[in-house]
């Protein structure tokens, strides 16, 4: 994907009205010296410069032809070209630019936190792609990224608890209440770190019904205000986890 820098635009403007003057002061006759040579060289590599960095690669071959042109006037033409060259390649080109209130969701990998980048490591690609999902206004596809991330989660409980792979959500809080339910039953009583495990387990499932099983199927959307607060509360939900529970 080219990442657009709208300052880059900027400096493509700035280098074609530099090198629009200095060939415009100048008689078309007029062979090309040392010192303006070296000009339209400084010129041209900034303006071939500004063009690479919008991926505009068939500009950056015809800016070549202005520091190869002998006369002022063969200057010109290459100008000419290379200018039109630059208005083929950006016509029809689409940019896109997350709205101020979406852009620190956009390509965050720490989005949840340190804590949570560091517990949940299978998780990360998964975060970050929730947030940029949310930010370029897919809503569904953010949802879909963040029930990767409670997965992840999901299987770091059940491995805390002597708990085998399972293949779904449903297999493994099964697995995981059977687990408390046994311990429960042997100690009479729960340890503060299995009543933990308990609650995010419940929660976990809460998620499944709400949110998990819905998301995988064609007829559920969401809005991109009803994402960001699923976005938010797993988030929440990750960093409580990530207290008791890593990778």
């Amino acid at each position: 994907m080219l990442k657009l820098d709208a300052e880059h635009f900027v400096w493509l403007m700035q280098y074609q009205q530099e090198l629009r003057h200095l060939l415009g002061s100048q008689q078309a006759t007029r062979e090309l010296d040392k010192s303006l040579r070296r000009a339209l060289v400084g010129d041209v590599a900034d303006l071939q410069r500004a063009c690479r960095s919008l991926g505009l690669f068939v500009s950056v071959r015809m800016a070549e032809h202005i520091t190869k042109a002998t006369t002022m006037g063969e200057a010109v033409a290459a100008f000419q070209a290379s200018e039109d060259a630059i208005l083929a390649e950006l016509e029809g080109r689409i940019f896109f630019e997350p709205e101020a209130k979406y852009k620190p969701y956009f390509e965050n990998s720490k989005l949840f936190g340190e804590v949570v980048f560091n517990a949940f490591t299978s998780a990360n690609d998964d975060i970050t792609e929730a947030g940029t999902c949310l930010a370029l206004e897919r809503g569904t596809a953010c949802v879909m990224h963040l029930m990767r991330v409670v997965d992840c989660g999901l299987a770091a409980l059940a491995k805390a608890l002597g708990v085998a792979k399972q293949n779904d959500w449903g297999r493994y809080l099964n697995k995981i209440s059977e687990e408390l339910k046994k311990r429960y039953e042997l100690s009479g009583a729960r340890s503060e770190p299995e009543q933990f495990y308990s609650e995010v387990a419940i929660t976990m499932d809460q998620m499944r019904r709400a949110w998990r099983n819905p998301t995988f199927h064609v007829e559920k959307s969401y809005s991109l205000d009803r994402a960001e607060v699923i976005l938010r509360s797993v988030q929440s939900f990750m960093m409580h986890l990530a207290k008791e529970v890593s990778e």
